[in-house]
């Protein structure tokens, strides 16, 4: 993009200056949306993932079935 930058070297310094600080603040938006982004997907897995997940406790065993049939 050709763009006809001032004469004078305040007026260039200027436009220079304010051209980089967009693209600073544009960086920086990316940045912080990414950032988001990612902690956002990290507290969706943290809550749905099945392996993170508490198991409901096993059940206690069965006293009747514990002892084989017989005479005793």
């Amino acid at each position: 993009m050709l763009r006809i930058l001032p004469r004078t070297p305040a007026a260039r310094a200027d436009i220079q200056g304010q051209f980089i600080m967009q693209n600073v603040v544009a960086l920086c938006a990316y940045f912080f949306a990414c950032f988001l982004a990612l902690l956002f997907a990290a507290r969706w897995i943290l809550r749905n993932h099945p392996a993170l997940r508490e198991r409901p406790p096993a059940r206690p065993p069965c006293v009747a079935h514990d002892d084989p049939p017989g005479p005793g």
